[in-house]
């Protein structure tokens, strides 16, 4: 067994020293990268949590198991999604109380290329944010469309710290994508 596949065993098994070492090992890399396209360190700290706690995601969950690439550059492939994602919607980023009908549309449209109309897309976007619940809802608002920093999610929500909106920021997106996927499949019945 390589260094690498012991790697990811480890983090199976809920090793957090091989996670941290994964960690720090990749980040100078993916910064180096990654401040190519967004100068803003906060928002790229942000998008490396969030790229390593996919990674996580992927290996606790069995959707990793071995790799044909070195884990870096899987990490590496992560984070550029995640960031061309952020990306993309900071250019979308208005808020959602000042846009119009259209607009909204358009925004929601670009997230949801896998389902199919247009139509059915806002609606399920729609209803999924109305069915996903609180403190999901106030989190994910205050985040994409106030562009309220996680400090200050702390300070309006009371949490902990910084790390724990990170946290639920990622199990709210996980939840919201499992109800648009959920309500895609059921979207004539909306």
């Amino acid at each position: 067994m390589n260094d690498e596949s012991q790697l990811i065993a480890a983090i199976r098994s809920g090793d957090e020293r091989s996670l941290d070492q994964l960690y720090k090992s990749n980040k100078p890399k993916f910064l180096a990268y990654a401040r190519g396209y967004l100068k803003d360190e906060a928002v790229l700290e942000d998008i490396y949590q969030d790229t390593i706690i996919a990674f996580y995601e992927n290996v606790r969950t069995g959707k990793v198991r071995e790799l044909r690439s070195s884990i870096s550059t899987y990490i590496i492939a992560i984070g550029k999604f995640t960031l061309f994602g952020y990306l993309k919607k900071e250019r979308a980023a208005v808020r959602i109380n000042d846009m119009g009908t259209e607009e909204l549309e358009r925004v929601f449209k670009d997230y949801l290329e896998t389902v199919r109309d247009e139509h059915e897309s806002l609606a399920v976007v729609r209803h999924a944010i109305q069915r996903i619940g609180e403190p999901c809802r106030t989190l994910l608002q205050l985040f994409y469309y106030e562009e309220k920093d996680n400090a200050a999610i702390v300070e309006l929500l009371g949490y902990a710290n910084t790390n724990v909106v990170k946290s639920q920021k990622y199990r709210c997106l996980q939840t919201l994508k499992i109800l648009v996927k959920k309500l895609g499949a059921h979207a004539d019945k909306l």
